[in-house]
């Protein structure tokens, strides 16, 4: 086991702080969600996520999928 410190930042500093080397990894994210994904290494995905839209029950409108 190696020793870790989490570091909170604000989501659009993170990547850059990943290319500078402030920080060493970056959990929940796709390549697709970043303007510049290259040159960074991309493990496979950890799992499945699925996007769905929520809305207050009473407003909410009739959604088909």
């Amino acid at each position: 086991n190696m020793p870790y410190q989490m570091v909170e930042a604000p989501r659009k500093r993170l990547s850059d702080k990943l290319r500078s080397g402030s920080i060493d990894i970056r959990f929940h994210l796709s390549p697709v969600w970043m303007k510049t994904a290259k040159g960074c290494f991309w493990s496979k995905p950890l799992y499945q996520l699925e996007t769905r839209v929520v809305a207050k029950l009473e407003k909410a409108m009739r959604i088909k999928s």
